[in-house]
């Protein structure tokens, strides 16, 4: 049985900002779309950030990590985020790949050699438009099946300023440079996309729920009956027959619909790993 380590990089403010929307755990996520493509796997979550976090298992035991999103920022001197640090580069010196959406993609770059710094365009949140594949992204096996531009979901604030030695970029937005890359490092890999596959329309709407008045106060919403309207939207756009003005309000299209194309990376990735 393929056993994978699933590291929820939330701080526990975080968690429970996460769960006053509804939303699962972010490890829960990552365990629900590896349970879909691999049923038969065994996984362990893991709060990482906790200061009282360690592994029930040693790191080489494990056939692969995945990392989560999380609320902390990576180029802060906090013990939560270089533990994170470390663990990803134990991880590059003996092997163990790894695969990770928003954090996990500046965590990679980090413990890589890289750099990562706060967007100049602020939060991006929602739905990253227009997301295009690099030529390496278009001939890369993990984008089989992908349009050479699509959309997806997003909420970040910062970005990635400078890539590692050995990374390469595969994707990139208007308002991320650097929006996936597969990173080869020491003895590992890890593949990475700043948006989320994990997430879908109700995962959306539980966070503009659990952040309305802190995305009010940095002025992402004008006002919070827009921030609860776009929550409502989110919410009837998980209907599995989506209301058809909010599809075209939001000019939706299968990349973000179809539970299959959102996931298409990781599919292909697991694949490729012959897990």
């Amino acid at each position: 049985m393929t056993r994978f380590l699933i590291l929820d990089a939330y701080s526990q403010q975080g968690r429970e900002r996460l769960a006053s929307g509804g939303v699962p755990l972010a490890g829960t996520m990552y365990r629900n779309m590896l349970q879909r493509h691999r049923p038969d796997s065994d996984s362990d979550i893991v709060c990482i950030a906790d200061p009282q976090a360690s592994l029930p298992q040693p790191l080489e035991s494990y056939d692969a990590m995945l990392w989560t999103g999380s609320s902390l920022t990576i180029y802060e001197n906090r013990p939560e985020v270089s533990k994170q640090i470390e663990l990803a580069r134990q991880a590059f010196k003996i092997g163990v790949p790894a695969y990770g959406s928003c954090w996990a993609l500046q965590l990679a770059i980090v413990a890589a050699g890289g750099e990562v710094e706060r967007s100049p365009h602020g939060l991006t949140f929602g739905i990253s438009y227009g997301i295009t594949l690099t030529p390496e992204g278009a001939a890369h096996p993990v984008y089989q099946g992908r349009a050479q531009v699509f959309d997806a979901f997003a909420s970040h604030y910062d970005i990635v300023k400078t890539m590692s030695p050995t990374s390469q970029v595969l994707a990139r937005s208007h308002r991320s440079n650097v929006q996936a890359a597969n990173i080869e490092h020491e003895k590992g890999t890890f593949f990475a996309t700043q948006y989320h596959p994990e997430f879908n329309f109700e995962v959306l709407s539980g966070m503009v729920s659990s952040r309305k008045t802190l995305l009010v106060e940095q002025g992402f919403y004008p006002d919070l009956e827009t921030a609860e309207t776009e929550a409502a939207d989110f919410e009837h756009l998980h209907s599995p027959t989506p209301v058809e003005t909010l599809v075209e309000k939001y000019k939706l299209n299968d990349n973000l619909l179809d539970i299959d194309k959102r996931q298409n990376e990781f599919k292909n990735w697991l694949n490729r790993m012959q897990f």
